[in-house]
């Protein structure tokens, strides 16, 4: 008891951080369609008669293809001239998946600082090194008496 005294005390230094960090994936699928629209394509050729009376092609003048179609294709048969080239809209269904991330950091910090409590005055102070120099010349008083 005799040892014990006022001193100061410092709480406990303390520093937390924390960061929460937050993934979210949003995926949201849609359908939607591809249009392939109508095409054409060209040929134009110059025809003659012959002897016999039947239809030649003479001369190729102009041919040109479409976009998605190919140049049409000439036959003659019993002097009929027959072209064929032909195509229809298309229409091509599928589903899209749009992906998201999104990120949320979420930042927390929390420090504590030192402080001091039970601070001694000037008064306290000198109080204390007085009662310790008077338990030192008690111990010696009482020493010398016992010899």
């Amino acid at each position: 008891m005799l040892l014990s005294s006022c001193s100061r005390r410092l709480l406990p230094l303390e520093s937390v951080r924390d960061s929460i960090v937050e993934r979210k994936v949003i995926e949201k699928v849609r359908d939607t369609a591809v249009i392939f629209y109508p095409d054409s394509s060209l040929i134009e050729a110059l025809l003659e008669c012959d002897s016999l009376r039947r239809v030649q092609i003479k001369q190729i003048t102009k041919i040109s293809s479409g976009k998605n179609l190919l140049p049409p294709t000439i036959s003659i048969k019993d002097n009929i001239i027959s072209a064929r080239a032909h195509t229809d809209y298309r229409v091509l269904y599928f589903q899209l998946k749009d992906r998201y991330e999104h990120l949320l950091v979420k930042k927390q910090e929390t420090i504590i600082r030192v402080k001091e409590v039970n601070v001694l005055t000037w008064y306290q102070k000198t109080l204390i090194y007085l009662g310790k120099l008077s338990v030192i010349i008690l111990i010696i008083f009482i020493i010398r008496k016992i010899k």
